[in-house]
């Protein structure tokens, strides 16, 4: 494992050096606990995260369907305030399981402007909601909480059983229960239980 992850920092320091100040470059270790799986990145200004920081939107995904075959995620774009971040995340195996994840992250943003100034038109693929990056894993679950209420179209105190099971299917979907307490906040939250969240996940 050692060999694999010294290989990819060795990519990422070459991708980084190549394309500048603007392209960041992350490796999560899966293996680590989800408060902390970047294990290596380069430019972190650009989605203001550093080395030891939490799981985003792609790694919950990602465990949350560790038995599914993961095909590499390239050429997509994340809408993060202002940014446009033209992204590609590549999966890797160890020992005949997902291990790391390595993820080009460029900002783009200065090139829309300047097409914009252009032509005021810019052509690109369809932008792909995904999401912004989290700052922690707490803050991907109040995000994730946030998407499941979009989800259902109506403020929470609105909601019947079933579109709360809805919701919270959805979390489920998206792996937000393999946050540690999340239970808790989502009962909290959708003002219902723990057990009532488990029957919702059947």
């Amino acid at each position: 494992m050692k060999e694999m992850f010294n290989i990819l920092t060795r990519m990422g320091d070459a991708i980084a050096k190549t394309f500048g100040d603007n392209c960041e470059v992350v490796i999560h270790d899966l293996n680590n606990e989800l408060e902390n799986t970047i294990s290596y990145i380069k430019n972190g200004h650009v989605s203001n995260r550093e080395l030891g920081d939490g799981a985003s939107a792609l790694v919950l995904d990602t465990i949350n369907h560790s038995d599914a075959h993961h095909e590499d995620k390239l050429n997509y774009i994340i809408r993060d305030g202002e940014k446009y971040i033209k992204c590609s995340s590549l999966f890797f195996n160890g020992n005949d399981s997902l291990r790391y994840i390595l993820s080009i992250n460029f900002d783009i943003s200065h090139l829309i402007k300047t097409q914009e100034a252009i032509n005021q038109l810019v052509v690109h693929e369809e932008e792909e909601k995904f999401d912004t990056f989290p700052v922690d894993v707490n803050d991907m679950l109040d995000r994730l909480i946030f998407q499941s209420v979009e989800k259902v179209g109506k403020p929470v105190d609105e909601m019947n059983y079933k579109e709360k099971s809805i919701a919270i299917k959805f979390l489920d979907e998206c792996g937000a229960f393999l946050i540690k307490k999340s239970g808790e906040k989502v009962a909290e939250v959708f003002g219902i239980s723990k057990y009532t969240i488990y029957n919702h996940m059947k």
